[in-house]
């Protein structure tokens, strides 16, 4: 397993600068430059305390705990600098939509229950999340993300006012909230190239599959076995061969000029992010979130994806196999 690299001040001091350069406030900046840095440089779990202990050298447990779960700053301009760095870095071949589970103890972190987290193939006491990451075959970035909440949620007013969730946040089916996210990143100006997702334990794919198509968006789907259904959709399937935990799987595209062996170099893509994704839990906290409300989840895995980010950056620029080692 790769660890993370020692961080030079200067080249994560600006790169901050940059990405959180929309929070008003300079206390806001400092306190997201503090837990970039413990992100990247805290070995082992990176709590909040480790962080002050290691990066701010004092107790300021309190004050970065309510930069991550108090405070108004916006998450969505931080994630579109974020984006603008990964099309610049990555000039990506493929946007991918993928899961992460968020393992909880009790009912009171938003959107967690009882339900079926399918990476896991189990049902799990859990938040669901989706991420989207921009791949080239040598790195990807997540550069967005949604929180899934379950239809238990919707009318439960107490938990919804303890975890400051706002009003018109509602449980949505994953395709919906897969094209809203697709909407978002296009509304930044970012260039749409191939869509890249698993819904082969979904019930619902005909409403994603229109919904591409409506777009004008090119897209590689796996899809369950029985993909006679989508005959009617006029995309042409493509039965690929992968490896791994994956040896055969059906994929839907619209992709009708592409030739088999690009098809499937889009395809494993997927095997970077899932690397990637194994990154972002166990080396830069991604399941090591210390709050319940809605704007700390949202916070803390902007700020996660942007300690990954710097770090794959300074890794492209060395050249480092480390990219492809988990």
């Amino acid at each position: 397993m790769t660890t993370v690299v020692e961080v030079a001040d200067l080249g994560v001091a600006a790169f901050c600068d940059e990405l959180f350069s929309s929070m008003t406030r300079s206390d806001q900046r400092r306190w997201a430059e503090v837990y970039v840095r413990g992100l990247v440089s805290v070995p082992g779990r990176k709590s909040i305390r480790r962080i002050c202990d290691d990066v701010v050298g004092w107790r300021a447990d309190q004050c970065l705990q309510q930069f991550l779960n108090q405070s108004p700053w916006r998450w969505e301009p931080v994630r579109r600098a974020l984006a603008q760095h990964a099309v610049a870095a990555l000039q990506p071949k493929a946007w991918i939509v993928d899961d992460v589970v968020f393992p909880k103890n009790g009912g009171s972190s938003v959107g967690v229950a009882r339900q079926y987290a399918s990476s896991e193939r189990r049902m799990l006491n859990c938040q669901l999340g989706i991420g989207v990451f921009m791949a080239n075959e040598h790195a990807s970035c997540a550069v967005t993300w949604r929180l899934r909440l379950p239809e238990s949620w919707d009318n439960d007013h107490v938990r919804r006012s303890r975890a400051r969730l706002p009003e018109d946040e509602r449980s949505l089916p994953r395709w919906q909230h897969i094209l809203d996210v697709i909407d978002e990143l296009a509304g930044w100006g970012c260039t749409v190239p191939p869509i890249l997702t698993d819904a082969c334990d979904q019930r619902q794919i005909q409403p994603l599959v229109r919904g591409l198509e409506k777009r004008g968006l090119r897209y590689v789907i796996r899809v369950p076995e029985n993909a006679s259904m989508f005959d009617s959709l006029g995309a042409r399937r493509v039965l690929a061969e992968t490896s791994c935990r994956r040896p055969k799987a059906k994929w839907l595209t619209n992709l009708s000029a592409i030739r088999l062996p690009e098809l499937i170099g889009l395809v494993h893509l997927s095997h970077q992010t899932d690397r990637d994704m194994a990154r972002l839990r166990d080396e830069f906290g991604l399941r090591h979130f210390e709050g319940r409300s809605y704007a700390g989840w949202h916070h803390h895995v902007t700020l996660v994806s942007a300690a990954h980010a710097y770090w794959t950056l300074q890794q492209l620029e060395c050249g480092s196999d480390a990219l492809n080692v988990v």
